[in-house]
């Protein structure tokens, strides 16, 4: 199981550096649509159930059920995708990731928060920077690339939204996207 996660961890590399060339060249066509959150849950939950449970890792959901977005479905997915691989990556046999989704008067937001590692307070500026190669192995010494964190901000902008981090070395990571939302955006349908 663990030669499984292993190819899928090189499938999610090279479907990140297609999306990055294919954002670099200007080639995406962005189709914005209205997303439930449900289904973002489903995806992440067929993903990476597996990976995490080989780790002993919860993945907890948090959010009402009748809340949408509209913003383009495959970012916004590969957005999560690389957040919760990355999650996994850095977390503890055991640990738990908990993502919650909730609306404000004026934004979405999608926070995924983990109990992992934690990343060193002189990295976080530049953790969405490839240019600088900050890359730190995972708890099993997974390696990554940097790429993934690069391409989840520009692909969060690319939508109109805004990603950041919060992280104590020791105490986990927490990362908070954030649409905007409008009348004819992100809604709770009643």
């Amino acid at each position: 199981k663990s030669v499984d996660y292993a190819t899928s961890g090189m499938y999610r590399l090279l479907e990140n550096l297609l999306q990055w060339s294919q954002q670099q060249s200007g080639k995406i066509k962005y189709k914005p649509r209205t997303i439930f959150f449900e289904e973002m849950e489903m995806e992440i939950l067929q993903n990476f159930q597996v990976p995490a449970k080989l780790k002993g890792i919860n993945i907890n959901f948090q959010y009402d059920p009748r809340i949408h977005f509209f913003a383009d479905q495959d970012a916004i997915a590969m957005v999560l995708r690389n957040l919760v691989d990355n999650a996994i990556k850095f977390t503890p046999d055991g640990g738990n990731i908990l993502i919650k989704a909730k609306m404000n008067a004026t934004d979405f937001t999608i926070t995924l928060t983990d109990n992992g590692v934690g990343i060193p307070s002189h990295k976080l500026p530049y953790i969405f920077d490839i240019s600088n190669d900050k890359s730190t192995k995972g708890t099993q010494g997974e390696k990554g690339t940097g790429l993934g964190l690069m391409l989840c901000k520009e692909l969060v902008e690319s939508n109109k939204g805004h990603i950041s981090v919060e992280s104590l070395v020791g105490r986990g990571t927490s990362f908070n996207i954030t649409l905007p939302m409008t009348e004819h955006k992100s809604t709770i349908l009643n």
